[in-house]
């Protein structure tokens, strides 16, 4: 059995005393690249986890851009709808208002022609009433014209166209009337300014129903061409027509009795014409 020495146990000693101090520094080593590594491990987990939130928030932000486009475009297709649901409302109310308005067309157009009928009902009925005035008014004209005594128009003119026969013998006879015997003074004075001799002026027995002025004279020219009764009885019975009088001439080859004197005219102013309405 070796039995150490003191320097040897010295020495064991200080190799023990080393190691202990080498696994120290070993433990301690040991510890030291455990805190590296952990703390590699929590700054790679700390980037980690930015790098994650960074792409998270990378996400979330593009999620909310995504969400927020999502919505605008909801918010434009809304927006769309509204638009399209106020056009078909715009086209339903035009249509609407289109068929009010064919309907109001059509009911002025119905009572335009309700308008015209009754303007053209208006119209035949004024028509027919102007005709109804205009036969009354010729009535009145014509009671008027057979009230108003009988009249010679112009006795100026025509006493002057009848001076072609100056120096004619006239009887003048009037039926028992005032009218008949205006007219006769009417015509004394028109054939005195023919100058016509007027021999008579009197009332004459007339007939009732004589009416009209009557022109006697003798047939004259060929027996006696000195003799211009019938011509002047012609021309006088001619200027009574013209003036609208009734008028006739009568040739006769006799007077009371005997033969009509040369140049010699009678004259019947009768009753004035009754007057005669036709319906």
């Amino acid at each position: 059995m070796n039995i150490l020495s003191g320097n040897d146990i010295g020495a064991l000693a200080k190799i023990n005393h080393l190691a202990n101090i080498i696994y120290i520094l070993f433990g301690l080593l040991s510890i030291l690249c455990g805190i590296i590594v952990y703390m590699s491990g929590t700054k790679l987990q700390i980037l980690k986890d930015a790098k994650l939130a960074e792409v998270q928030n990378e996400s979330d932000v593009k999620i909310a851009q995504a969400n927020s486009v999502s919505e605008t475009a909801k918010v434009a297709a809304a927006q769309a709808d509204m638009k399209a649901a106020d056009a078909i409302l715009g086209a339903e109310l035009a249509r609407e208002s289109a068929s009010k308005a064919n309907e109001r067309t059509e009911m002025l157009q119905n009572q335009n022609k309700q308008l015209d009928l009754e303007q053209s009902k208006l119209t035949n009925e004024n028509v027919k009433l102007k005709l109804e005035l205009e036969k009354e008014a010729g009535k009145r004209q014509i009671i008027q014209e057979h009230l108003s005594p009988r009249e010679f128009g112009n006795q100026a003119t025509l006493g002057f166209a009848l001076r072609a026969f100056a120096g004619m013998n006239v009887e003048i006879k009037y039926a028992p009337s005032d009218e008949a015997k205006f007219a006769a003074e009417q015509l004394a004075v028109v054939l005195d300014i023919a100058n016509w001799k007027i021999t008579s002026l009197s009332p004459g027995n007339v007939h009732r129903n004589e009416y009209g002025i009557i022109v006697g004279s003798a047939r004259t020219g060929v027996s006696n061409p000195q003799d211009h009764s019938q011509q002047a009885g012609e021309a006088l019975h001619k200027e009574f027509e013209n003036l609208g009088l009734m008028s006739r001439i009568l040739f006769a080859s006799n007077h009371d009795g005997g033969e009509f004197p040369v140049n010699y005219i009678e004259i019947i102013i009768g009753f004035k014409p009754r007057v005669e309405f036709q319906e």
